[in-house]
């Protein structure tokens, strides 16, 4: 079998978007298979997914991606550099991916590599920090680092094209003989909060969902196999969360650490302390807003609520440099021969099916990570309004095999 397609995705949930995404990868990297890392129970934006990760990585599976791995919590619940590391050294220890392909506005993989490459010199650094020390967030000291130089400009106006970068900051740090494919965007912008065709991003369609549950409009922009699982999910109650559940446990949290346990987590220079007098708001969305400053954005202070009630602090998530494991969600029957093939070519475990003897036979370091991924998972089930939340479903939930 030739070598794959990587893909780096959260399919929260899987809509058209993606299923262009995934043609055009396939198009210009050649009928390959494809393995995709997923986000699980957690993502990057610093809340719980819209709907468990085995029933989005089916939409993956029924979508076009032949096999669903899952991207361990410690790195989805972090910043856009981590994530993006995680993901590729998660791809590259498969032994099984030549090409990594990822949507950007730009699409030019050599534009975008030679922009990856001036990142690492000693003049980019200087500036990065310089804007860090003003106070700005790591993203947006990137983008004004980038801007500063008129033929990085049109990258750095894009929030979609700084994450590509990373991913070819990756590849180069790695030195992995992994392709980039660059997918150029269609319709609507990640952060669009509103369907306004087909094509829409994902928030816009989580945010309609939470407005108007599944029409017409919502159906329109994910595939039929998309449609079916989100309508069984709806039904059952496994979509969306309760506000009033994630509002009582977070100001639970807050109201029970002391700004020094705060610190604890992924947070300093104060932050620690607007967390804690926020523990006198209401809500979820009011503690947010009573602690963004210029330097944490309102995402970064999601991920730190999330690391909190997760109750997995700085050296947790600090000494994950690398992934442990390789965790298997969903696969057909190409998926399935990718798994054959990985038992030669992967360089870290693979773990099909969850039982705690795989926590004693690994070590510490898997131990760990897949911790946070079991606590990210009953973390989710708890927030769903089904009102018969499952535990431990990592240990009783086996890979979807979907086949052809």
């Amino acid at each position: 079998m030739s070598k794959a397609i990587g893909i780096v995705a959260e399919y929260n949930p899987f809509h058209n978007g993606h299923a262009h995404h995934l043609r055009e990868a396939k198009r210009i990297a050649g009928n390959r298979p494809v393995i995709a890392a997923m986000s699980g129970s957690l993502v990057q934006r610093g809340l719980p997914a819209l709907t468990d990760k085995w029933t989005r990585a089916r939409m993956a599976v029924l979508g076009g991606v032949d096999l669903v791995l899952e991207l361990p919590t410690v790195f989805t619940c972090r910043s856009a550099e981590f994530f993006a590391a995680g993901a590729v050294k998660l791809l590259a220890a498969t032994g099984m991916v030549s090409h990594l392909a990822f949507g950007a506005e730009a699409a030019n993989s050599q534009q975008l590599m030679l922009t990856a490459e001036f990142l690492n010199e000693p003049v980019f650094q200087d500036a990065l920090h310089h804007y860090l020390d003003e106070g700005h967030s790591y993203a947006k000291s990137l983008e004004l680092t980038l801007a500063e130089d008129p033929s990085m400009l049109t990258i750095a106006e894009h929030p979609n094209n700084i994450l590509a970068l990373e991913y070819c900051r990756q590849l180069l740090h790695g030195g992995y003989e992994i392709e980039p494919v660059v997918v150029k965007r269609r319709g609507s912008g990640y952060k669009d909060k509103t369907i306004n065709g087909p094509i829409a991003g994902a928030t816009a369609i989580r945010e309609h969902y939470r407005g108007y549950g599944i029409d017409e409009a919502l159906l329109s922009t994910v595939p039929a196999t998309t449609a079916q699982l989100l309508r069984e999910a709806d039904l059952q109650h496994r979509m969306d969360i309760s506000d009033k559940i994630l509002n009582h446990l977070l100001l639970y949290k807050l109201r029970s650490l002391t700004p020094a346990h705060i610190a604890a987590c992924q947070c300093s220079e104060g932050l620690e302390n607007r967390l804690a007098e926020a523990a006198s708001c209401t809500t979820f969305q009011d503690v947010v807003s009573a602690t963004v400053t210029k330097r944490y954005p309102a995402s970064r202070v999601r991920r730190l609520l999330m690391q909190l009630l997760l109750q997995q602090y700085r050296a947790m998530f600090d000494n994950a440099k690398d992934p442990a494991y390789i965790r298997v969600l969903a696969f057909n029957d190409r998926g399935r021969e990718l798994l054959k093939e990985m038992q030669d070519s992967a360089q870290l475990p693979v773990i099909i099916k969850l039982g705690r003897n795989v926590l004693e036979k690994y070590g510490e370091k898997v131990e760990q990570q897949l911790s946070v991924d079991i606590a990210a998972t009953n973390l989710l089930t708890l927030l769903q309004k089904n009102h018969q939340p499952q535990y431990n479903n990592d240990y009783t939930v086996s890979p979807i095999y979907i086949q052809k």
